[in-house]
C-alpha cells in the first residue's frame, strides 16, 4: 500500500477519534475558531453522555469565569473604581449559569440550547472584559490574569464528576471504533476506562494497531470509517447551521424571562441588569457568536 494510502487511513482514525474528549477538557476547548471548537462539540453531544458532558463543561466554564470576575471586581475597587456595571454583568451570568444547569441534555433542542446560552456566556464575558479594560490598566490585568491562571486550575481538578463522565463517554466511544474498524483493541478499551491510561494515550495504541493491518484490512476498514466520519462531521455542521434560524427571537425570548426575574428579584443591581437586558433585546443579534472578538467563556 502506498505511503499516501496509509496516511490517509490514518487521518480517518484521526477524525473517528475526535469525538474522544481529554480529561483536561473539564471546560471547553477554545484554541480553535468558534464555529469549529462549537461544531466539534455537538458532534460530541450526538453521542452516548456527549450532550451531558458539554452542558456541565458550559457550566463550569461560567463559573470560573464569575471567580475570576471577582477578582477583577476586588481589584478595581481597591483602586476606588464604580464597579457596579461589572457586579451587574456577574449577576447576569449568574442567570446564566443557572439556565444552563436546568438543561435536559436528552432534550431535542438540547444543541439549539447549548448553542444559544453559550452565545451569552461569550458576550457577557466580552462586555466585562471591555468595562474591565476602561477601569484598569494593563499591567494590573496582566497580574490578575497570572493570579486567576492558577485558581483556574485549581477549579478544573474540582471536576471529578466531569472527568468520570468523560471516561465513560470515551470508553463507548472507543468501543464503537473498535465495531467500525475490527481492531483488537480491547485492551486499549479496558485501560481507558479503568483510568489506567489517557485519552492521548488511547489514540496513540489505536494508531499502534492500525500500523498492525494488512493492507487488505486496511483497505476494506477505510471507506467504512471514512463514511461514517464524514456523516457525523455533516450532521453537526447542519445543526449548527439550523442554530442561526430565528436565533435572534429566541435570544429575545430569553433576554425577557431574565429580564422578568431581575424584577422579580429586585436585587442591588436589578435596575442596570434590566437596562442592559432591554439594551439587547432591542438589538438582538441574527446569529450565535455575531461580533465574537475571541474570548469565550
Amino acid at each position: 500500500m502506498k505511503t499516501s494510502q496509509i496516511f490517509g487511513i490514518l487521518m480517518i482514525m484521526a477524525i473517528a477519534m475526535s469525538p474522544l474528549i481529554t480529561a483536561a477538557e473539564t471546560t471547553p476547548d477554545t484554541t480553535l475558531p468558534i464555529e469549529e471548537q462549537t461544531q466539534l462539540e455537538i458532534r460530541t453531544m450526538n453521542q452516548g453522555l456527549g450532550a451531558e458532558i458539554r452542558m456541565l463543561q458550559l457550566q463550569k466554564a461560567v463559573e470560573i469565569r464569575k471567580m475570576m470576575g471577582e477578582l477583577v471586581m476586588t481589584k478595581a475597587q481597591e483602586q476606588g473604581k464604580d464597579t457596579a456595571e461589572l457586579e451587574s454583568i456577574i449577576a447576569e451570568l449568574d442567570l446564566v449559569e443557572e439556565e444552563i444547569a436546568a438543561i435536559d441534555p436528552t432534550a431535542e433542542d438540547v444543541v439549539e440550547q447549548f448553542v444559544d446560552l453559550k452565545s451569552d456566556a461569550i458576550e457577557l464575558t466580552q462586555q466585562f472584559r471591555e468595562k474591565a479594560h476602561e477601569l484598569l490598566d494593563e499591567e494590573t490585568l496582566t497580574q490578575l490574569r497570572e493570579q486567576t491562571r492558577e485558581m483556574k486550575q485549581e477549579k478544573i481538578a474540582e471536576a471529578q464528576e466531569i472527568r468520570e463522565k468523560i471516561r465513560q463517554h470515551n470508553t463507548a466511544r472507543m468501543n464503537a471504533i473498535k465495531t467500525q474498524s475490527g481492531l483488537a483493541i480491547d485492551e486499549v478499551i479496558e485501560k481507558l476506562g479503568n483510568g489506567e491510561i489517557t485519552t492521548t494515550q488511547a489514540k496513540e495504541m489505536v494508531r499502534t494497531q492500525v500500523n498492525k493491518m494488512t493492507p487488505e484490512q486496511r483497505v476494506g476498514n477505510y471507506t467504512a470509517m471514512k463514511e461514517e466520519s464524514l456523516r457525523e462531521q455533516i450532521q453537526a455542521r447542519q445543526q449548527f447551521e439550523q442554530t442561526k434560524a430565528e436565533f435572534g427571537i429566541r435570544e429575545q425570548i430569553r433576554m425577557q424571562k431574565r429580564l422578568d426575574i431581575s424584577i422579580e428579584r429586585n436585587g442591588e443591581y436589578a435596575e442596570m441588569i434590566q437596562e442592559r437586558i432591554q439594551e439587547r433585546i432591542d438589538n438582538s443579534n441574527s446569529e450565535p457568536f455575531s461580533g465574537y472578538g475571541g474570548n469565550q467563556p
